[in-house]
């Protein structure tokens, strides 16, 4: 059905929400009653327009623009006026009380402005505004507004910015333009179309604006932080602002500290100096600087020369006499010099000179060292008179005794005598000089029957046994001669043993023989070993410890150093020497010696570096101990039997982890853990995840080692687990 209604229709513009988002219901029917349909008009806008200040807590301006539109309670209108109709909705319960405000900045047809009826009425009122200006109509009840007092007439022709409109009276009334004005310590600034803000300008507050202070104060911050100024009161008489011990705040007190050989004594404001005894003190003060002039008064004073002083006047001397002690003297010129008493045995120089070492027989004095004078080729130094006597230079031919020969070139020679052979490297007895009539040597250097032994009736020799002749005369008889004398025939010969030669006679039946041994013997002859042979028996050999029973040995015919064992070991003609392992203890080392490590003994002093030193009993390092290699995983989760090698060090990099055993590669092995991570390091105890051996023992809770924390893990050989320190270090 078609209502008529006499007063104008605003477009109703719905919000975009649904039915159940909203505060406001719309009316399933309009009742045919012209009131109560405006009820239910007047609520669905109400809604509205509640809906929308929830919205727009703040509305922005709104343009008046050339159509005709509706504004409700809070609303800002500003534009031209143009001949358009506004319509104010009425405020609401719960709603906005705020005006509406309305700035025109220009009129070229009057603004029509339609008030909703007041509470009881059918209609409301119109008001047209044809000058511009700003206009505000508040709200006087829950459906109407209250005009400005007066006939609505327009507040004014335009504004100037920055102002604000308001009241400048304790009174409800028309709302005017309040100009702002800058001052030399205020300045106004428009921040928005709709706010001005006041700005203190720099360095404009005078100091009669500030608070009044405390006397004897100054205005700042005492504590080392920023936040509000306040007064620093002095507490007493000549204080000054001065920082406070520890720079940490600002306090009132004496400016000079005193201090007694570097013992605080206090602060003091002023310091009074002393006169003492011989000493005059004279003080100024000129321009704010004080002037302290001390003076030493020595009139009184009556002084004497001790030991080493010379007075002369009132000028003291050190007299350098009284120092000279013994084998040191005064030159003359006050100066002290080493007396000529101080030359001893050895030395020349002194009283003036400087000291040298004395040239005897033999020695030569260069400038910088002393040597031996130069011998001839071949010589030594010794002493070889048989008594007491400097030593001079003996030629090695000197020490070839009996025995030996030579000397030059350091070669001494064994001398070959009767029955001796001397070759490059042994000495022999000569079997063939001992070859008489009938005996010669085999060529291997033995004695045998020689063939010219073998006479009359005789066979053999040289090296087959003698034989009888098968030559025999009818007597039976055989012919003995020697060599081609005579032959003498006899059925028989006797063999007579002579000097140093015996005979043995045996009867070999089977043979059909008999066997005569002939030995050459040397009975009666004596002889002994000279100086390099030995003699066992009739078996001379050459004795080399005779000549250095120490150094020197024969090998294949060549004199060679022999060998030193011990601590320190040298091989045979070699010039390579070895220590032995574990032999070097306590104090066998110095500084100078070039020993390696391994020649250390387990449970010395002495540490070994880059090999395994087991220290015992008290080992003090005095200087600083420092852990060798380090180890770093970036390993994250859970880390199982991690081989950190031989270090000292292991650091941890990655994120969250959690470590369950670590491979030893010693007993009591230390390690330092550390977390250099960011995240936690769990330290899990007794976990099978890892080797038994690996394993970390302790209590069961696990450790936790936060970001940037470090714990100690020692290796139990015995218990063949890691004994952690259940303590952040």
């Amino acid at each position: 059905m078609a209502i008529d209604c006499d007063h104008p229709r605003p477009p109703l513009n719905l919000p975009r929400k649904t039915p159940a988002q909203l505060a406001w219901q719309v009316p399933s029917y309009l009742s045919e009653d012209p009131l109560e349909m405006r009820r239910q008009l007047l609520e669905v806008l109400s809604g509205i327009y509640l809906e929308e200040q929830t919205r727009f807590a703040t509305p922005a301006i709104i343009p008046l623009h050339g159509e005709d539109f509706t504004v409700g309670p809070g609303s800002v209108v500003k534009g031209v006026a143009s001949g358009q109709t506004v319509t104010l909705l009425p405020s609401v319960p719960g709603g906005s009380t705020e005006p509406v405000v309305f700035i025109l900045t220009a009129v070229s047809d009057p603004l029509v402005v339609a008030l909703p009826p007041a509470t009881g009425e059918t209609d409301g009122t119109q008001t047209e505004i044809g000058v511009a200006g700003v206009y505000t109509f508040f709200p006087d009840d829950i459906s109407g507004f209250q005009q400005p007092p007066g006939d609505s007439s327009p507040i004014g022709t335009g504004v100037t910015g920055p102002v604000l409109l308001g009241r400048n009276e304790a009174t409800a009334g028309t709302v005017v333009p309040l100009t702002t004005t800058d001052t030399t310590e205020i300045d106004a600034v428009t921040t928005s179309p709709t706010a001005i803000s006041w700005v203190l300008n720099v360095a404009s507050v005078a100091l009669a604006k500030l608070a009044d202070l405390t006397g004897l104060s100054v205005l700042g911050r005492a504590a080392n932080s920023s936040g509000v100024m306040a007064a620093i009161t002095a507490t007493a008489a000549r204080q000054v602002l001065r920082n406070n011990d520890a720079g940490t705040a600002l306090e009132w007190g004496n400016p000079v500290e005193v201090r007694d050989s570097g013992a605080d004594q206090g602060d003091a404001f002023a310091l009074n100096f002393v006169a003492g005894t011989n000493v005059n003190i004279a003080a100024t003060v000129a321009a704010g600087v004080a002037t302290i002039t001390p003076s030493v008064d020595l009139t009184s004073v009556t002084y004497t020369a001790g030991d080493g002083l010379d007075l002369v006047g009132n000028e003291f001397a050190v007299d350098v006499s009284d120092f000279a002690g013994t084998g040191l003297e005064d030159g003359g010129a006050n100066d002290l010099r080493i007396a000529a008493s101080a030359a001893g045995a050895g030395l020349t120089g002194g009283g003036g000179s400087a000291l040298a070492v004395g040239a005897g027989a033999g020695i030569t004095v260069n400038a910088n060292d002393v040597q031996l004078d130069t011998m001839a080729d071949d010589q030594f130094l010794a002493n070889i008179s048989g008594g007491v006597a400097a030593p001079v230079g003996v030629a090695l031919s000197t020490l070839a005794g009996a025995g030996l020969t030579g000397g030059a070139n350091a070669v001494l020679n064994v001398g070959a005598g009767d029955g001796i052979d001397v070759a490059a490297d042994s000495v022999a007895v000569d079997v063939s000089d001992f070859a008489g009539a009938g005996i010669e040597d085999d060529g291997a250097n033995n004695l045998r029957i020689a063939t010219s032994a073998a006479g009359g009736g005789l066979g053999g020799g040289g090296g087959s046994a003698l034989f009888v002749q098968s030559s025999l005369d009818s007597n039976a008889r055989v012919g003995v001669r020697e060599s081609t004398g005579t032959t003498f025939l006899r059925r028989r010969i006797s063999f007579i043993e002579g000097a140093n030669v015996s005979l043995t006679v045996n009867d070999d039946a089977g043979n059909e023989e008999v066997d005569v041994t002939i030995s050459a013997t040397d009975t009666d002859t004596t002889y002994s070993a000279g100086s390099g042979l030995n003699l066992a028996g009739t078996t001379f050999s050459v004795d080399p410890n005779d000549l250095d029973s120490t150094s020197v040995v024969v090998s294949g015919g060549t004199f060679q150093r022999a060998a030193i064992s011990g601590d320190i070991t040298i091989s045979q003609n070699s010039n390579s020497a070895a220590i032995s392992a574990g032999v070097i203890v306590n104090n066998d080392i110095n500084a100078s010696a070039a020993i390696a490590t391994s020649k250390l003994a387990d449970g010395s002093d002495f540490a070994r570096l880059s090999a395994t030193q087991v220290f015992t009993g008290a080992n003090a390092f005095e200087s600083d101990f420092r852990l060798r290699g380090v180890f770093t995983t970036s390993a994250t989760g859970t880390i199982n039997n991690l081989a950190i090698g031989n270090v000292n060090v292991v650091r941890f990099t990655g994120a969250s982890k959690t470590l369950t055993g670590m491979v030893a590669t010693s007993s009591g092995q230390f390690v330092l853990l550390v977390n250099a991570g960011t995240n936690d390091l769990i330290i899990s105890t007794g976990n099978g995840s890892s080797s038994a051996a690996n394993q970390i023992g302790g209590a069961s809770e696990d450790m936790t080692i936060e970001p940037g924390d470090t714990t100690l893990a020692w290796y139990d050989v015995t218990s063949s687990l890691w004994r952690p320190v259940r303590a952040v270090l």
